[in-house]
């Protein structure tokens, strides 16, 4: 019963984890385009930013969505490399195999 809980456990920490990315990976874009937005905004208003800002704002918005799916397939298959381990030294230990 012990082992049971203990795999459990890292399970659920495990899928703490992955919800945790996805969840930043879906916040992030909106912090990323908020000052793009409010840019866009001021400058349709007549005061003018500097079209470095306005590249740079864009910019990041299209690195973000370029590194975003490196990110989550490096973090999910980190924790579940983890757990795999985990489990296999469980059954080391219970001597089943």
């Amino acid at each position: 019963m012990k082992v049971t809980y203990m795999v459990t456990k890292s399970r659920i920490q495990m899928h703490k984890r992955i919800a945790w990315t996805v969840f930043l990976q879906s916040i992030l874009p909106s912090f990323i385009s908020l000052p793009l937005l409010s840019f866009l905004v001021v400058k349709a208003y007549g005061t003018a930013w500097s079209d470095l800002v306005l590249w740079f704002c864009n910019a990041s918005m299209f690195i973000y969505f370029a590194v975003s799916p490196i990110i989550t397939v490096m973090a999910i298959k980190k924790y579940r490399l983890a757990t795999k381990q985990l489990f296999i030294g469980l059954l080391r230990k219970t001597r089943i195999f």
